[in-house]
């Protein structure tokens, strides 16, 4: 036999895919076996709460395994016996079903196949030889060499995602799915069909396919109901229109049918009937609307012939057997809420999509084992279109499946939807929309000779009057408003939800979901409510009220996890205040996560920014709690559209207590740490604007345009044109506008003479716009004006100069909740609390600090100077864009230098008055470097810039920090090492001091650096050699591999090591600029100081060495 027609043991598939696991190392990661259900005490078990659905679709595609990345399917592995296109082709489909995999491995006699899954399939052999594999291997000796970009490390660093093997995931089966059900929408409307009547028609075409695949509609029940008509019957026995396509079904009919008028709405009535439950509850006078030409479109759809823009439509490759119901609840969900936009139907109350990854994010850290296990009652109280109970139940049930080792009784899953899922919607289209996710994931667990022997579905929309024993009607879906108004008339007992609710306080033990954040009207239901218990309310924040809401629904001891506006954490009106100290003092606070920074990239389409606010009715706990705080950062470029990096850099843990009592801490810990705190702290003991110049009437904002007729004085004035409007510099004719005919809420008119100052409302990208002036003139709402009229020019002028200097502008945004939050602005009690020092009359300061001032006030710049910013006013720009502007004004204009002069003597003039010490001055600047640059340009932020690898000093003590030659490293790193260095040299002697050396592990993403104790009579060559003997370069490596940790499917953990020995101290971040400043150095020796200290006190029982330290395992 020739060597072509045998197949030797290594040439077998298994031997393949074997040589893979080991060779790429992955069984050394997450690899799993694709299973039904999994064996009690095995691996698959262990894991089957957060991947067990992965493995039960993996298994009903044929696959062998999965590998995972913190429970993230990423590679398929497959196996075939025979080397058959067509079978190829069908497994590739499959598998392009699954929608999260990245890959498939198709091993085959002799060979060994990787396709990337972002290409839909093919839908004829032709099509299917166009489609080459990323990698073939034939031997398997080269596994090793060909696909090392599969190596577990790669895949575990994630470089894997970034590779461009993968192209986009414009093709992958969830961004298909949609784009192809928004085309048939489009065509349904455009065919006279209302978007309720377009949504229910797809609704029941998705679901009848649904049911075909899963075998639950035979031939056979086809059959049955086409012999009551012989054109039925005709239509039914008619060959496939696609009979050459490579996928075919003959489970697959309804196609056919809607050929038919007639036989569709026959089909559909008898489904109602069999089926019972919400989905296909007859409605004559909505099929009195629909006609042929809809049923036809509605059949193109579901053959996947030509879209309105003429491409192909791919449901036919749809497989929803194998399709994940999640999948397909959070598409149906983007799907609905994308029609009410394009329609332009004014949903009730601001509902709006809820992405699955964030879902999953919030589920993964509510839903643990520990609380699964008491089997928990949740209630979404502005469900929508349901994702959050849809994935709840399915996570309940996997908990359940991993726990008992088998599949669930049918009357186990019915008693999970009715016992512990609620939902509250006032939408009726988006209650339908929940009721349809549910029952997809209803029926995903049941094997479909079950579901055929008791087809019968429970109603779950709640009806009023209905029969409380009737076993099928749940009512578990309130079409309602969460306020009732017959809830309102029992309010006074505060015993009772309300009569068409009927539920009592505290009966929930997790409330969950993604609430309006809109503005209710003051005559709403929410708000009488809210008057009805004397809630506090801020500006009728509709989060703030369902806040309250899940307040009384959850039990003591219960846990609630919403998404919020932002303006619950950071809106200063009194009315928010009030109820942040109410929410403070009623729950304990387990997690707040601020989304502020990516808002724009998880909601494209929505401006509102929010935060995820998670809290218990726990009272005994709350005066003692300290929670994480986290906030994430827009460090991602474009192309990782669902990628979010968590920094550890970005958690702080805050007291409860400290919030209670210092509101502005909200904002403080956004951008700040506790060392901002302290700062901060120590800021507000100082005396105050609003103090000094007492309450006498002087301060107001300008005027607003309307109908009353002008007071004299204002008739007499120029009005400054808010867009003109600029800290310093001489006034031009140009700068004012017209003066309008009326006006309304004029103001006290000593605002706009003699000496005052003018604050501009909103807040630019580089801070406040804040001018000191004489000159007597009006102007609008959008500007605060403050009179010192009865103030010596001297105390004047250092005001300003406080609010122009650094110090000044960064105590504003530390306090101000709307500054970089939404719409960037600030409240009087923003400027009138800004903490004043007036120097003594006459002294050295104050001539210096009015000297400067009058300098700047003097200076004249002109808008065209200004080169690379969209600003009028360079007071407050970072030190990177002011060399950047620097650079670019042709012949360096003398001005702009000056003015840049002024500006660091101003600040240095103010640290002094304010009796700064260097660590605090050092935050402050890094601040306006890194933190504000970051805030304003998110992930093309200079702050996260990696270090350069290139430097010419890369080790030395704090001498070398001195030499020439350290002025190559960058400003933030230098200062990093100059008083990590210095401190802990103060620690060591006289016995000894440290030095330093800098290392980039081979990917350039993670950057190390070594300090090690060093005697007197030692050179530094000794400890560079004792390093080496180390083997600290490679162990870098392998910690580079390990520094992020994926923690759901969109979400990732950034590692900080800090490694403390007898002899070193190693520090291990991502190679960012923001991570390696000054200010982060003096958090990096109080951690270091405190370990050294912990080490100290366990040396008896600590080795000490590398491997066994807990961090570096990690």
């Amino acid at each position: 036999m020739t060597r072509a027609g045998m197949l030797f043991d290594f040439d077998r598939p298994e031997i393949y895919l074997n040589k893979v696991y080991s060779e790429l190392d992955l069984e050394s990661g997450m690899l799993l076996s694709a299973v039904e259900r999994p064996k009690a005490t095995s691996k698959e078990s262990e894991n089957w709460l957060n991947v067990g659905e992965w493995l039960e679709l993996a298994y009903r595609a044929g696959a062998e395994k999965i590998f995972f990345h913190n429970n993230d399917p990423v590679i398929v592995f497959c196996s075939l016996d025979v080397s058959d296109e067509k079978l190829i082709a069908e497994m590739y489909r499959k598998i392009w079903c699954m929608t999260r995999p990245m890959s498939v491995f198709i091993a085959l006699p002799g060979e060994l196949r990787v396709y990337a899954l972002n290409k839909t399939p093919s839908r004829d052999m032709q099509e299917w030889r166009k489609v080459k594999p990323i990698k073939m291997v034939r031997n398997i000796a080269d596994i090793s060499n060909i696909l090392s970009e599969f190596h577990r490390q790669r895949v575990e660093s994630g470089l894997l995602y970034e590779d461009k093997l993968f192209g986009n995931i414009g093709q992958r089966a969830d961004e298909r799915l949609l784009l192809d059900l928004k085309s048939t929408r489009k065509r349904l409307l455009d065919a006279g069909l209302q978007v309720q009547q377009a949504n229910n028609l797809i609704t029941k075409a998705i679901f009848i396919r649904y049911l075909e695949d899963r075998k639950i509609l035979s031939n056979a029940y086809y059959t049955l109901l086409a012999e009551k008509n012989p054109i039925w019957k005709s239509i039914l026995n008619r060959p496939d229109e696609k009979a050459d396509a490579l996928y075919t079904s003959d489970s697959r009919k309804f196609h056919k049918i809607l050929k038919s008028r007639d036989f569709t709405i026959a089909l559909l009535h008898e489904l109602s009937r069999d089926f019972r439950g919400d989905i296909f509850l007859d409605d004559a006078e909505e099929w009195l609307k629909i006609d042929s030409n809809h049923l036809d479109i509605l059949r193109k759809f579901l053959l996947g012939e030509s879209s309105v823009r003429g491409e192909g439509l791919f449901f036919w490759a749809y497989d929803f057997e194998i399709i994940p119901i999640g999948l397909i609840s959070s598409i149906y969900e983007d799907f609905y809420h994308s029609s009410i936009k394009e329609s332009n139907i004014q949903d009730n109350r601001g509902t709006h999509y809820t992405p699955a990854f964030l879902v999953d994010y919030i589920l993964i850290n509510t839903l643990t084992p520990d609380i699964l296990k008491k089997k928990p009652r949740i209630i979404d109280p502005a469900c929508g279109s349901g994702i959050f109970l849809v994935e709840s139940f399915r996570r309940i049930v996997r908990f359940e499946v991993a726990a008992s080792g088998r599949r669930l009784p049918h009357y186990r899953l019915r008693r999970i939807l009715k016992d512990q899922i609620t939902g509250i919607e006032i939408n009726p289209e988006a209650a339908k929309v929940t009721t349809f996710s549910l029952y997809l994931a209803l029926l995903h667990y049941q094997e479909p000779r079950e579901i055929r022997k008791s087809p019968s579905l429970p109603g779950l929309i709640y009806r009023e009057h209905q029969n409380a024993d009737d076993y099928d009607e749940y009512g578990i879906i309130i079409n309602s408003d969460a306020f009732s108004s017959d809830m309102i008339k029992t309010i006074s007992s505060d015993s009772h939800r309300g009569l068409s609710l009927d539920f009592l306080n505290g009966q929930f033990d997790l409330v969950i979901g993604n609430p309006p954040w809109e503005e209710a009207k003051s005559d709403s239901l929410a708000m009488r409510w809210a008057r009805k218990f004397d809630f506090p309310i801020g500006d009728n924040n509709l989060s703030q009220l369902f806040i309250h809401r899940a307040m009384k629904l959850c039990r003591e001891g219960g846990i609630v996890s919403l998404l919020v506006h932002s303006n619950v954490l950071f809106n200063q009106r009194r009315g928010s205040i009030d109820f942040r100290r109410f929410l403070l003092e009623n729950a304990t606070i387990t997690k707040c996560i601020n989304f502020i920074h990516i808002r724009k990239k998880i909601f494209p389409n929505a401006t509102a920014p929010f935060v995820l606010i998670e809290f218990s009715l726990n009272s005994n706990e709350i005066s003692n709690t300290i929670f994480p705080y986290i906030s994430i950062r827009n460090v991602n470029s474009l192309s990782q559209k669902n990628l979010f990096t968590l920094s550890s850099s970005d958690v702080k843990l805050v007291s409860q207590a400290a919030l209670r009592e210092n509101d502005y801490l909200w904002k403080t810990y956004w951008w700040g740490g506790k060392r901002d705190a302290a700062l901060m702290g120590r800021l507000s003991l100082e005396q105050t604007l609003d103090s000094l110049l007492g309450d006498d009437g002087r301060i107001g904002f300008g005027f607003q345009r309307g109908k009353e007729k002008l007071r004299p004085a204002l008739k007499n004035l120029s009005v400054i044109d808010p867009k003109k409007f600029r800290s310093f510099g001489r006034i031009d004719e140009d700068w004012f506008e017209e003066l309008p005919d009326g006006a309304k809420r004029q103001p006290e008119e000593k605002i706009y003479y003699g000496q005052r100052l003018i604050v501009s409302r909103g807040v630019k990208k580089t801070g406040l716009t804040v001018r000191l002036e004489n000159e007597p003139y009006a102007f609008r709402h959008t500007m605060l004006g403050i009179s010192l009229n009865e103030m010596r020019p001297e105390h004047a002028k250092t005001i300003v100069g406080i609010f122009w200097s650094k110090l000044g502008q960064y105590r504003t945004f530390m306090k101000a909740g709307s500054w970089g939050n939404w719409h960037d602005s600030f409240v009087t009690s923003d400027i009138m609390t800004m903490p004043i020092r007036l120097p003594e009359p006459n002294s050295r300061l104050e001539s210096e600090i009015v000297h400067i001032v009058d300098h700047i006030r003097d200076l004249d710049i002109s808008s065209e100077t200004l080169i690379n910013t969209s600003d009028s006013d360079m007071l407050y720009l970072s030190a990177n864009d002011w060399l950047r502007s620097i650079e670019e004004v042709e012949n360096h204009n003398n001005s702009v230098k000056k003015l840049y002069k002024l500006r660091r003597e101003l600040d240095n003039a103010v640290y002094e008055l304010f009796e700064l010490n260097e660590g605090e001055i050092t935050l402050i600047e890094d601040f306006f470097n890194y933190k504000l640059d970051l805030l304003n340009n998110g992930a093309k932020s200079k702050s996260i810039d990696p270090i350069d690898i290139d430097l010419s000093i890369r080790q030395g003590t704090i001498d070398e920090l001195s030499k020439p030659e350290a002025n190559s490293l960058p400003l933030g790193l230098h200062s990093y090492l100059y008083y990590f260095v210095r401190a802990w040299n103060s620690e060591l002697e006289p016995e000894g001091h440290l030095s330093w050396q800098i290392i980039f592990s081979k990917s350039q993403q993670t950057l190390a650096i070594i300090f090690s104790t060093l005697s007197h009579d030692e050179k530094l060559e000794d400890i560079n050699s004792e390093i080496d003997r180390m083997g600290y370069d490679h162990l870098i490596d392998r910690v580079d591999g390990a520094m992020k940790d994926k923690i759901s499917h969109s979400f990732e953990f950034d590692r900080i090591v800090r490694y403390v020995s007898d002899t070193d101290l190693v520090i291990v971040k991502r190679n960012q600029a923001r991570l390696w400043t000054g200010s982060v150095a003096f958090e990096d020796i109080e951690a270091t100081l405190l370990k050294a200290i912990a080490l100290q006190e366990l040396a008896s029982e600590s080795s000490n060495t590398l491997e066994e330290n807990d961090e570096w395992v990690n």
